[in-house]
């Protein structure tokens, strides 16, 4: 084996009362590490991945099991919140006497590499950027012995990284093979909800506490949004229905739309996939400044059923403050549109932040129940994460309001009243275990 992945146990950030408010809509499968996975089957390398997400017996007997088939490299794929685990799973690894290549890549490691390479002093290189393309050559070097500073986004614990040569990238990704479905092939895991991927980055790409923002922009220097066609999409499409007999996806792109001239691609790419006689339906994730009447019709015809809308709030100050881009107009209409065509709405709300006051939560808190109807508002005890080079947490440092130790960062609100709200509802929900909407919503309103 040349190459295995370890895919390390998401940690919630503080703040958070369970990865659940996701979860019940989105697949655990890491589609990163599908695509390198596939990228690497392609060039007949071999590649296997554990997924601590799926992985029932424990961290040393997985890891044994992994080190037995010898491989001569180990890669971890890290977002800031899988940090933790996966510095434990790279001590677990050495102290069984692996001598092969640890290594490292995700959005973390693009963001902070200086970072990871101090706290993770196991880990041998970090691959920048998109590694479609880079993780092929960079086993390939490992193999023949060859020069790892070729590699575009390589950086090891010796290397510079103001002389790094060049960040990869991915400017067309037809190009790309369909994502290798390791949670289906590997697990037989069939109720995993697939994930696809229809574009990267993200079009708007300024919302102050988003770290994908922040990713692209380190990589691309600007808010980079590239698309597939519909005839890629719709193959991919095609692959799950034939091979898992796949009935119900979801688009896991940051914004499906951007502009007039691609908006129509997805129901382009769904009304072949009719025309060959296959229905599926799907959820996709959007703002509410796109959702628009026509389009979202057109969408549900062809098998839309959900759309996670990511309101963030419904106060003016707090959209502008986090440079959101859209309006309690927007959100208004959004609502509308949705609730007239019958499409069930999973709204993203973030009622806390440093700077919110009693009548902002409030506001979000009505939104949610009165205008939208939503009755899991106990998912809601949560507060805008400060996310590593992001502006929001950048701000947060500037004003020495960043507390704890990574990745689990706090900080304190500036209301008074809004802290004891916050460790009030945490209370009430963590440990009372309450999820009576009606209850917590009263609470909130009647806060002084």
């Amino acid at each position: 084996m040349d190459i295995i992945f370890l895919v390390p146990a998401f940690t919630n950030p503080k703040g958070f009362q369970s990865q659940g408010v996701f979860s019940n809509h989105y697949p655990d499968e890491n589609l990163g590490v599908a695509y390198l996975l596939a990228a690497l089957h392609k060039a007949d390398i071999g590649a296997d991945v554990y997924d601590f997400n799926f992985e029932q017996k424990a961290e040393e007997e997985i890891i044994k099991l992994a080190l037995e088939k010898c491989p001569k490299i180990i890669g971890i794929t890290i977002h800031q919140y899988s940090f933790l685990h996966a510095k434990k799973l790279a001590k677990i690894i050495r102290k069984m006497n692996f001598a092969g290549k640890i290594i490292m890549g995700g959005q973390l490691p693009s963001l902070a590499s200086k970072f990871v390479f101090e706290n993770c002093l196991e880990v041998d290189h970090i691959l920048l950027g998109e590694c479609d393309n880079t993780i092929v050559e960079y086993v390939k070097c490992v193999i023949n012995g060859a020069d790892f500073n070729k590699i575009d986004g390589f950086l090891s614990r010796t290397s510079n990284s103001s002389n790094i040569h060049g960040f990869p990238k991915i400017k067309q990704l037809d190009t790309l093979p369909i994502p290798y479905r390791y949670g289906f092939k590997k697990y037989n895991v069939k109720v995993v909800v697939p994930s696809v991927s229809s574009s990267r980055g993200c079009s708007y790409g300024r919302c102050t506490f988003c770290s994908t923002a922040a990713y692209y922009k380190n990589i691309y220097k600007t808010n980079m949004w590239r698309y597939r066609s519909s005839e890629s999409v719709c193959d991919e499409l095609k692959h799950l229905y034939d091979e898992q007999k796949c009935e119900y996806f979801v688009f896991a792109d940051e914004t499906v739309f951007n502009t007039c001239k691609t908006q129509n691609r997805i129901s382009h790419a769904l009304k072949k996939l009719e025309a060959e006689g296959i229905r599926m339906n799907f959820m996709l994730d959007c703002r509410a400044a796109d959702i628009e009447p026509k389009l979202f019709l057109e969408l549900k015809k062809y098998g839309l059923v959900r759309v996670f809308v990511g309101f963030e709030t419904n106060d003016p100050k707090y959209l502008k403050m986090i440079m959101k881009g859209t309006t309690t107009h927007n959100n208004e209409f959004a609502v509308k549109v949705l609730k007239q065509l019958e499409i069930q709405i999973v709204p993203g709300f973030i009622p806390f932040y440093p700077e919110a006051t009693l009548e902002s939560i409030k506001e979000d808190f009505r939104f949610m129940v009165e205008t939208i109807g939503y009755n899991k508002v106990h998912k809601y005890v949560k507060r805008l994460v400060p996310e590593v080079s992001t502006p929001f947490f950048e701000k947060l440092l500037k004003e020495g309001n960043l507390y704890g130790n990574f990745p689990l960062y706090e900080y304190k609100f500036y209301d008074l009243r809004v802290q004891k709200l916050y460790d009030d509802l945490k209370t009430l929900i963590f440990e009372e275990n309450i999820t009576d909407a009606i209850k917590l919503y009263n609470f909130v309103m009647n806060a002084k």
